[in-house]
């Protein structure tokens, strides 16, 4: 009978949600599609299903997005090279920061020169017989070991400030970029955002194809 029915009434038909793509396709096919993020996502598991059915699978692109940022934002967003983590969660996203900040040339100058400092003492301790030169070693890596100490202290306390400062930068960022939990291009009308400088930009200077596009 559903033979039948195809046969005589197709139209009564409609493919289901993971038929429609290979659908629309056979019927007019297309070199590309372009699609958001939860878009492609949808289309990716549907490559072996085109090949079962001997269908040519389109190329995806993956859409532009255009951020409407201020300049702390903007700075933030070229400073820290977030244009790849703009979708993480801000835990990630600050995870990925504080990570970056750690590894500064200060803190391993000075670790490097605590572990040299063990090592000629130690050699300075077995080539010695002399008890009061062996005191006396010890005294002088006492205080230069103190000194590491406290430098490194400054530089710890020096990147907790900046941490600090650098938290709530991406906290505004996130804020920028999200509304509430929702993307700004989802959820933010843009033509209540630009004023008339923004559209004279659009019109004027914006190349629709460049993905590296800022309006200022």
């Amino acid at each position: 009978t559903m033979n039948r029915w195809i046969e005589e009434q197709p139209e009564i038909f409609s493919p289901n949600v993971f038929l429609r793509p290979l659908y629309q396709e056979r019927i007019l096919p297309n070199i590309a599609y372009v699609g958001g993020a939860a878009e492609i996502g949808y289309w990716l598991p549907l490559k072996s299903l085109f090949e079962m059915y001997d269908t040519p699978f389109p190329q995806l692109h993956l859409r532009s997005t255009i951020l409407k940022l201020d300049g702390a934002a903007r700075r933030l967003l070229s400073d820290f090279d977030l244009h790849s983590l703009i979708h993480k969660p801000t835990a990630e996203l600050i995870k990925i920061w504080t990570v970056k900040q750690q590894q500064t040339i200060e803190l391993s100058t000075i670790e490097h020169q605590q572990k040299m400092l063990d090592a000629q003492l130690k050699t300075l301790f077995e080539a010695s017989s002399i008890p009061n030169l062996r005191e006396s070693f010890a005294g002088h890596y006492t205080r230069i070991s103190h000194q590491l100490d406290a430098l490194k202290k400054k530089v710890l306390k020096h990147y907790a400030n900046q941490n600090t400062q650098g938290l709530s930068q991406l906290d505004h960022f996130k804020k920028q970029a999200y509304v509430g939990s929702i993307f700004q291009e989802r959820k933010a009308n843009y033509f209540s955002l630009f004023t008339v400088k923004d559209y004279r930009c659009i019109i004027d200077h914006i190349d629709p194809f460049d993905p590296s596009i800022l309006i200022h």
